[in-house]
């Protein structure tokens, strides 16, 4: 199937573009699926065994036909671009270690109709989800009203500890 994993066979290296493989069950013992290691393949479901505890940054990114993905327990941290431009993404639950979700991890995932997040959640960064739409929707509405509008785009995303602690964040915000 061309999937190469490095010589210890601990860390699933990369799964080839031009390879034909829809589902793959990736090796129990595995511990990292490393950066870019599914980048624009054509894979659709991926098994993902409780040994691995590090998915690299960019490992899904472009998987349009990805739909489902299990992400391991001993998770802490979905890297950035971990699953950006996967379209046809509808569902993943992340698992209760996950401490950061990193920038754009989720981008375009225009499918995902569902997603948990955990209170062990402390961290999400800039656009882990959405500023493709936003920037497409924002145009659009300046387009059709015939302006000029310069504007940025910024991300506020409540996690359940900030709402049990916004009292104290309160009396620092600059806002």
């Amino acid at each position: 199937n061309g999937i190469l994993y490095n010589s210890e066979k601990k860390s699933l290296v990369k799964c080839p573009e031009s390879s034909n493989v829809l589902m793959y069950d990736i090796t129990t013992g595995t511990k990292s699926i490393a950066a870019s290691a599914f980048i624009n393949t054509k894979v659709q479901n991926v098994l993902i065994p409780s040994t691995v505890t590090e998915i690299g940054e960019y490992a899904f990114f472009a998987c349009k036909g990805l739909k489902s993905v299990n992400i391991p327990s001993n998770v802490t941290e979905l890297n950035r671009f971990v699953f950006c431009a996967c379209s046809s993404l509808t569902t993943i639950t992340i698992p209760e270690k996950v401490v950061s979700i990193g920038t754009r991890a989720f981008e375009d995932c225009s499918s995902l109709t569902s997603l948990s997040i955990p209170e062990s959640v402390t961290e999400i960064k800039e656009l882990a989800f959405c500023k493709k739409t936003v920037v497409e929707t924002a145009d659009a509405v300046i387009k059709e009203a015939g302006v000029e509008l310069k504007y940025e785009v910024v991300t506020m995303i409540e996690i359940p500890r900030a709402a049990l602690t916004a009292d104290d964040i309160a009396k620092e915000a600059e806002f």
